[in-house]
């Protein structure tokens, strides 16, 4: 089982140290980008999609056209926060 996370547009999360922004909603599918080398992906519920190795994401359900719910499957060993508590984490 993955972890679910809800976001917003434009909120962020980190795997270990790489960002991820939600950048965008349209219908079912959402926009995930990655600022370091600006690759997007675009996810749906339909199918798992590959991030980066051993990484998959999905979309969830009860999306808006402002929220969005992102399903990751990662190994244990790869730390994931939300953005807010990555960069709490990081201050402390």
């Amino acid at each position: 089982m993955g972890l679910v996370i809800s976001l917003r547009t434009g909120e962020d999360f980190f795997i270990a140290d790489e960002r991820y922004v939600l950048s965008g909603i349209a219908g079912t599918t959402v926009r995930l980008e990655r600022p370091r080398d600006g690759a997007a992906f675009e996810i749906t519920n339909d199918e798992m999609r590959e991030i980066e190795p051993d990484v998959l994401v999905q979309t969830g359900d009860r999306m808006t056209t402002r929220a969005a719910r992102v399903r990751i499957d990662a190994p244990r060993s790869k730390t994931i926060l939300i953005g807010p508590k990555y960069r709490m984490a990081r201050k402390a």
